[in-house]
C-alpha cells in the first residue's frame, strides 16, 4: 500500500531537496528570478505608500500580508534546506522592509500635499472676502486690483528662521485683511518680501498652506497689530504660498514624485541585478545546506 497517493507523491516532489531550487548546482534562471521579483515587490510597495492616501489603514494590512508570506517562505525553506527558496525570501523581506521608508519619503514630500491641494475647493474672489468663509478653500484665485503690500510684511523669528507674512489687499477695501502670503527666510523683519512669486505682477492666485504649528498665523496676528488692522481669530487668517498658475504646481508635484519612485525603482533593480548573481553562487558554500 502507497503511504502517498499519486498528488500527494508529486508535490511532495517538486517542493522536496530534490527539487531544482534546493539543489546545489548553479540554476541559471535563479538570479533572473529573483531580481524580478525582488524589483516587483520594492516598486509594487513603495507605489502602494506613496500613492495609497485614499484607502487609509488597508495599506498596511496589505503590507503585513505580504511580509507574513514572506516569513512563511523563509521559514519553509529554512526547514527543508532549500537554498533557491531560502534566498528569494531574503530578498522579499529586503524588498518589504526597505520600500516603506522610500514611499513614505515620496508620500511627505509630494503626495500628501498633491492630495491636500486637489481634494479642497477652489475660489475666485476677493481680498476683502472675510477669510470665515473659504475655510474648506486650498487653491484661490484673485481679482485683477488685488495686491501684495509688502511695506506691512512681517519678520517672525523662530528658530534661527524668519517666518514671513505679507497682506494681500484690495484697493477698495484695505481695513478686513484675510488672506497673508507666506515664506521662510525671504523677507525683512519690517517690510521687504521677496517670497514665492511675490514679485510677478501677473500672479493672481494662491494655494492654502497647512500651517501645522501655527507660526505662520502668529505672524500675520503681529503684523495686524503693529500695522494696526484689525486682529482676526486664528480660524479667520489663511496663509497662502502665491503662484503664477496653481494647475503647474499640482503638476510640479505629480511629476517630482514620479521622477523620484522612478530613480528608486531603477536603483532597487540594479542593485538586484548585481547582488542575485552573487547570493545565487554563494548558497552552494553554505553550512546548512
Amino acid at each position: 500500500m502507497e503511504l502517498y497517493p499519486p498528488k500527494a507523491r508529486k508535490w511532495w516532489t517538486w517542493t522536496s531537496h530534490r527539487s531544482r531550487w534546493s539543489s546545489k548546482k548553479d540554476d541559471p534562471w535563479l538570479p533572473l528570478v529573483l531580481t524580478f521579483i525582488s524589483w516587483l515587490t520594492f516598486s509594487l510597495t513603495m507605489l502602494l505608500f506613496a500613492f495609497g492616501e485614499e484607502i487609509g489603514h488597508t495599506i498596511w494590512a496589505v503590507w503585513l500580508s505580504a511580509l507574513l508570506l514572506a516569513i512563511f517562505v523563509l521559514s519553509m525553506a529554512w526547514a527543508r534546506r532549500m537554498p533557491g527558496q531560502m534566498l528569494l525570501g531574503y530578498f522579499l523581506l529586503a524588498a518589504l522592509l526597505l520600500a516603506v521608508p522610500f514611499g513614505e519619503s515620496v508620500a511627505e514630500s509630494f503626495m500628501d500635499e498633491f492630495f491636500r491641494l486637489r481634494g479642497g475647493a477652489a475660489y475666485r474672489l476677493k481680498a476683502s472676502t472675510a477669510g470665515a468663509s473659504v475655510l474648506d478653500a486650498t487653491v484661490l484665485h484673485f481679482e485683477k486690483g488685488d495686491f501684495v503690500n509688502a511695506s506691512k510684511s512681517i519678520g517672525f523669528k523662530k528658530a534661527g528662521h524668519l517666518y514671513c507674512v505679507a497682506p494681500l489687499l484690495s484697493r477698495r477695501n484695505q481695513e478686513n485683511v484675510s488672506f497673508w502670503l507666506s515664506g521662510m527666510d525671504c523677507c525683512d523683519h519690517r517690510g521687504g518680501f521677496y517670497c514665492h512669486s511675490a514679485q510677478e505682477p501677473n500672479a493672481r492666485s494662491g494655494i492654502v498652506l497647512a500651517d501645522r504649528d501655527g507660526t505662520f498665523v502668529k505672524a500675520a496676528r503681529m503684523a495686524q497689530s503693529v500695522h494696526q488692522l484689525p486682529v482676526l481669530k486664528k480660524y479667520e487668517i489663511l496663509v497662502l504660498g502665491w503662484v503664477p498658475q496653481p494647475e503647474l504646481y499640482l503638476q510640479h508635484l505629480w511629476a517630482s514624485a514620479v521622477t523620484y519612485i522612478s530613480i528608486a525603482s531603477g536603483s532597487w533593480l540594479l542593485l538586484s541585478c548585481c547582488l542575485a548573481p552573487c547570493a545565487s553562487r554563494s548558497r552552494r558554500y553554505g553550512r546548512p545546506f
